[in-house]
């Protein structure tokens, strides 16, 4: 019945979209009228080919290119956009092939965490994540890096300008990252600036530059050299 129905609003000129509105059957025999082949074939025009393409079924997610998928870390959503499907689809093809993604594993309290995992971050895209802190949370490695690169400047700058800012011997101010702490007397040297020293308090930091005085890198390495005396620096500049 609906079939012939729509073949009659179709050849008064009546589009697809405007016929399937004004009908009160359900969506689905609708599209099941609208689509019929005795329809198309009598009714035919390209806009009712193009969804036909459109609604036309299609394979499934090959199961071992959805498990490399998975292997790589990718969520529901990354999925979907790889693969043009659905979320709900792929959520399907996921259970019907015995997969979940990684999300899903690492999340459940009966099973360990992985180190390290593959997720999307905001600042660099899909990059690593590692467990960090004692409550085992996932932080991108590269957005960590970053973080500790920084805080390392600052506690520099913060350290230089309590010292001065300037070489003691030449007055070089220009650039933070060109300015060295020199120990006065090694033995009561603590730890190095220069190696991961500055990731520590702050509080030890300044203690530890209180022993030290700035020196830029040329004078640093006459000074170290011995072209230039070293009993000459003091704290409040060569003598």
């Amino acid at each position: 019945m609906w079939r012939r129905l729509f073949a009659t609003r179709f050849a008064r000129g009546c589009s697809a979209a405007r016929a399937m509105a004004r009908s009160t059957c359900s969506p689905g025999t609708r599209r099941t009228a609208v689509w019929s082949p005795v329809v198309l074939r009598d009714n035919y025009n390209p806009w009712m080919d193009d969804r036909l393409k459109a609604d036309a079924p299609r394979d499934g997610l090959d199961p071992d290119a959805l498990r490399a998928l998975v292997e790589q870390g990718l969520s529901i959503r990354q999925i979907s956009a790889a693969c043009g499907f659905s979320p709900t689809a792929v959520r399907y093809w996921l259970r019907k092939s015995g997969l979940t993604t990684r999300t899903a594993r690492y999340e459940r309290s009966d099973e360990p965490k992985p180190h390290e995992i593959l997720r999307a971050c905001s600042t660099h895209g899909h990059t690593a994540f590692r467990r960090t802190g004692r409550a085992g949370g996932y932080r991108c490695v590269r957005c960590a890096s970053a973080r500790v690169s920084e805080r390392r400047r600052q506690a520099k700058a913060i350290l230089v300008a309590e010292l001065g800012g300037s070489c003691v011997l030449c007055g070089y101010d220009r650039y933070v990252g060109a300015l060295h702490f020199h120990d006065l007397d090694r033995a009561e040297k603590l730890l190095q600036f220069g190696a991961r020293g500055l990731t520590r308090s702050l509080a030890i930091l300044r203690k530890e530059a209180e022993k030290c005085v700035l020196l830029c890198a040329n004078c640093h390495a006459e000074v170290e050299a011995g072209v230039v005396p070293a009993d000459i620096l003091t704290a409040d500049g060569p003598g």
